[in-house]
């Protein structure tokens, strides 16, 4: 379009027409500021025209007959008479419409961009602090590895030592028993005889007990082991009555074995059953 010195359009093209929703008489004659969203900056840009000569790249937005807004960029000059004078101003639009929507989905696209950052970022962070706490777990869990090592090893010191303490003794109790029993055999009364081989016979078991006790740290380790064989259930009964006997008679209670006839054999370890 051009535009006099006064701000009234002179001219138009179809261009201008389309863009507006107006004729070219409708348009010819009235003030171009009045088809913009923004008179004001519309007048400032007109201004600028006549002060600088020119402006490129102006940006503005039509509002048109059926109120559809279109931005544009205009570039606009005067021009002048043969006398050189000023005697208006042209100005072409270029419809940057796509350009704006190219822009927002930019824009758009920079947004989701930017929150998918602000989620990496606190992912990391969480990472880190998960990272970090796993490490301190890690550290907590070697110590405590450490201090439970430190109380198997002294663990293993103390049954060695009570294993010595309490095996020596024993052994004399067990040989002196079996030595008795066998000088006063036919010299004491029966029964008598028959409390030092009790005395022999737990004494045997106490120590495997002890033996057992020992064998600790291979049963946590699975490699325990045992010594099967076939054994009579009445035997195993017989040698459970006489070894607590002595208790039981010390308390005035009555101890009675009964196992039934026909029970079958069976493959143990008789000593820790």
């Amino acid at each position: 379009m051009t535009i006099g010195p006064d701000g009234t359009i002179t001219d138009v093209n179809r261009a201008t027409e389309a863009v507006t929703g107006r004729t070219r008489s409708e348009l010819v004659g009235t003030d171009f500021a009045d088809y913009f969203t923004e008179p004001e900056l519309a007048r400032a840009g007109y201004r600028r025209v006549f002060e600088e000569g020119a402006v490129h790249n102006y940006e503005l937005a039509i509002r048109g007959a059926d109120g559809r807004v279109t931005p544009v960029l205009y570039n606009a000059a005067v021009y002048r008479d043969a006398s050189g004078r000023v005697i208006g101003v042209f100005a072409a639009a270029r419809d940057i419409t796509e350009q704006k929507r190219d822009e927002e989905r930019l824009r758009a696209l920079n947004g989701e961009l930017e929150l998918r950052s602000e989620r990496l970022e606190e992912a990391n962070i969480e990472m880190e602090a998960q990272r970090d706490e796993l490490a301190e777990q890690n550290t907590e869990l070697e110590m405590q590895k450490r201090a439970l090592d430190e109380a198997n090893r002294l663990k293993s010191i103390f049954l060695s030592n009570m294993s010595h303490e309490l095996r020596t003794p024993l052994n004399s109790v067990i040989a002196l028993s079996g030595v008795l029993g066998r000088r006063l055999d036919g010299k004491i009364p029966a029964d008598e005889t028959g409390y030092l081989e009790v005395i022999e016979r737990n004494g045997k078991h106490l120590l495997s007990l002890i033996n057992d006790i020992l064998d600790l740290s291979r049963i946590e380790a699975g490699r325990e082991e045992i010594n099967p064989e076939v054994v009579q259930i009445r035997e195993i009964a017989a040698d459970i009555t006489t070894m607590i006997s002595p208790q039981a008679e010390e308390k005035g209670i009555a101890l009675r074995n009964t196992v039934g006839d026909g029970l079958p054999p069976i493959f143990t370890d008789a000593q820790k059953l």
